[in-house]
């Protein structure tokens, strides 16, 4: 499953039946970012914030925790 090209719809669905974490798909995006880092669509990457925050999503799922884009790398 290329994460990258996942619509919203079907991340969620995969982040909500465990098939992918938040961190996994974070790096994938970060990976993405770095890879097109010619194009110049970034002022900023925080990559570590980013990862943070997907681990504290990752841990709100798994306590039950929802929120429709709860996790979801956005940029």
């Amino acid at each position: 499953m290329e994460v990258t090209h996942l619509t919203l719809k079907q991340l969620t669905d995969a982040m909500n039946a465990g098939e992918i974490s938040s961190v996994e798909a974070t790096k994938a995006t970060l990976a993405e970012t770095e890879k097109r880092k010619d194009l110049g669509a970034y002022i900023t990457v925080c990559s570590d914030r980013a990862l943070a925050a997907a681990e504290a999503a990752d841990r709100a799922r798994a306590e039950g925790k929802t929120s429709p884009l709860l996790g979801v790398p956005v940029a």
